[in-house]
């Protein structure tokens, strides 16, 4: 889910999504795209202008550990746009307890299969835009994937060109979503149905 910590649960202002965290990882999200940013001396989950609404982000990531820890066979990846620092994040991830739960992928290594990851107890994945390769579990999010085009304001605006990271990275996001200029319910709907969501 596309800024998943901006919800109307939540009250925050023009919100992407409809549910919070918990609810989305209920719902059977697996996904989730956050932005952590410094504001008033502490760390948040925003979308850029935390007046607008804004979760601490050390609460915002208990809720998916109490989620990792009620749903033993779940793998959860999270994407996370940066306004901090590793150090910043870690600590973040340290409050929350998840640390020892995010998986450590070594460069030029296969990536585990979802059942080895949920053995081995690392069923959390953390890619960062900034930051990410400082931490062994703080992934580089350009290191490791790549993406089509995220500025969609239409149906037909919707494709597979290449967007950033390089071709070969071996995971892909796909952005399926519109703003126009924000998200809203209408133009979710127009793109959250078969055939267009199959077909892109």
């Amino acid at each position: 889910t596309h800024n998943a910590m901006s919800s109307a649960e939540d009250q925050f202002a023009s919100p992407n999504q409809t549910y919070g965290l918990t609810r989305q990882l209920r719902d059977g999200v697996r996904g989730l795209m956050l932005d952590a940013h410094p504001y008033r001396d502490d760390l948040w989950l925003c979308h850029g202008i935390c007046q607008a609404g804004r979760r601490r982000l050390a609460e915002g990531l208990c809720d998916i550990g109490r989620y990792l820890d009620a749903d033993p066979g779940a793998v959860v990846t999270l994407i996370v746009e940066s306004y901090i620092s590793a150090e910043q994040m870690e600590t973040a991830f340290r409050e929350a307890d998840l640390v020892d739960d995010a998986h450590a992928q070594p460069a030029g290594a296969p990536w585990p299969t979802l059942g080895a990851m949920v053995r081995a107890g690392k069923r959390l994945v953390v890619l960062s835009d900034r930051g990410g390769g400082e931490r062994p579990w703080l992934l580089d999010m350009w290191t490791w994937a790549q993406e089509n085009p995220f500025a969609a304001t239409m149906p037909s605006d919707l494709d597979c060109r290449a967007g950033r990271g390089r071709a070969g990275n071996p995971l892909f996001i796909l952005n399926h979503f519109l703003t126009a200029p924000l998200a809203s319910p209408e133009l979710a709907r127009m793109v959250n149905s078969n055939p267009g969501l199959a077909d892109h």
